[in-house]
């Protein structure tokens, strides 16, 4: 897989969509992917696409909260350690400004350190890389609650 985060299959260019139609149907089935290694970024979004969620994909906490605030998707799937602000810190805040979006940590960090903090601060999952397919698509389905788009 190359390193190009705009791939046509797996996201959806948001920045020139009307806020309207996006706090319409789109946002119930709009996964937010946070990490910041484009290979790891690609690959899950292309799991999310081909459940047929659309996509948006940042690379730091600090756009992960602007496009969380923003565009308000049914997940987020965020990477803790992501440069200008953490996945940590971007969960807290999300929580703390009454945001309750899902957000599953995907994270090489050791469950043993920070798995209970994760909680603690507002992630719903937590799930260690290198993660299961299987698992993690099980997860998204399974908070999204509905079956994926058909196009």
């Amino acid at each position: 897989m190359g390193t190009n985060s705009s791939t046509e299959f797996s996201t959806v260019n948001l920045d020139n969509v009307n806020n309207d139609y996006v706090s319409g149907d789109i946002n119930q089935s709009l996964v937010l992917v946070a990490d910041s290694y484009p290979d790891n970024s690609e690959l899950i979004s292309q799991l999310v696409a081909d459940l047929g969620y659309f996509v948006i994909t940042v690379s730091d906490g600090e756009s992960a909260l602007q496009k969380a605030l923003i565009y308000k998707p049914a997940l987020i799937l965020l990477e803790l350690m992501l440069p200008i602000i953490d996945g940590l810190s971007c969960a807290s805040y999300l929580r703390a400004s009454g945001n309750s979006v899902p957000i599953i940590a995907l994270t090489t960090l050791p469950n043993s350190l920070y798995e209970e903090e994760a909680f603690l601060l507002g992630c719903n999952e937590y799930i260690q890389k290198p993660f299961d397919f299987e698992k993690l698509e099980t997860t998204i389905n399974r908070y999204l609650r509905k079956s994926p788009l058909i196009f």
